[in-house]
């Protein structure tokens, strides 16, 4: 184009308004009675570098422009505790070799002062010999709740007594009544995590359909066989508002690792 040309400027000005600048300023095919700019490239990269590289091929000189990526080169990471067997024997030998003057000196009347004192000090030795460490990623990890402040202090005492469940059977009790707490504290956790998103959506249907694929895990088709799709207008109406309210519900009921709830009342109004 003509960058001289009254058009020229006006489209020229109209793309940089959408911040698209032009990455040369000069012609790029000079003749005895006209000169222009040809193939020129807006972009809206901040930093490049752009030069005309003669080509002698065409009537036309080439453009070149230059530009860099930042692409990491780092790999998916996680944070895990690794349970090997050589940090379970460190784990029971420091147990071993604790002296518990804090829970012993404690008086027997301050039960939960001993229970602290007992936590404390399985709690440290528990993280020194088990630290949170970051690992490789070797698949695509499924998409979890960022657990609260409650589920990640349930979740640290579930995994100190699941190691000494497996040395020591009379901690098994308590590690299946800690569990059952987890599971209800991680369940809880979720459906409040889903009312809000349900609440905070702009389009509650969209946005229920969307919770069920992700607890789902695939795109499934629910066919409701009792809905009918024939007769009265009213009818139909009536027919397409129940089935539209129940299937969501019905088909997280399918679940049976997944629990969901929903304050959202129903619309009962019929079609008159």
């Amino acid at each position: 184009m003509n960058v001289k040309d009254s058009n020229a400027k006006d489209f020229s000005e109209l793309l940089q308004s959408f911040n698209f600048a032009p990455s040369i300023l000069e012609y790029t095919r000079v003749s005895r009675t006209s000169q222009s700019c040809i193939d020129n490239i807006y972009t809206s990269i901040n930093v490049f570098d752009a030069e005309v590289v003669g080509t002698y091929m065409s009537d036309h000189t080439a453009h070149k422009v230059s530009f860099t990526l930042q692409i990491s080169g780092k790999l998916k990471k996680v944070k895990k505790r690794i349970f090997s067997i050589t940090n379970k024997n460190n784990f029971k030998s420091m147990l071993f070799s604790q002296k518990w003057d804090s829970v012993f000196f404690t008086p027997e009347s301050l039960v939960n002062e001993q229970w602290d004192a007992f936590v404390s000090i399985v709690g440290s030795t528990f993280d020194y010999c088990f630290p949170i460490v970051s690992v490789q990623q070797k698949c695509t990890a499924k998409k979890i709740l960022k657990p609260n402040q409650q589920v990640a202090a349930c979740k640290n005492e579930l995994d100190i007594l699941l190691v000494l469940s497996r040395s020591d059977r009379v901690y098994s009790e308590a590690y299946k009544t800690k569990k059952q707490e987890y599971n209800r504290l991680l369940s809880d956790a979720r459906s409040a995590h889903y009312e809000e998103r349900i609440n905070n959506s702009e389009s509650k249907s969209k946005c229920v359909w969307q919770i069920v694929r992700e607890i789902n895990g695939t795109v499934t088709e629910y066919v409701d066989q009792t809905s009918n799709i024939s007769g009265k207008p009213e009818d139909i109406c009536n027919n397409f508002n129940k089935f539209v309210l129940h299937a969501g519900p019905n088909l997280i009921k399918t679940q049976p690792q997944a629990t969901f709830s929903c304050s959202i009342p129903y619309n009962t109004k019929l079609y008159q």
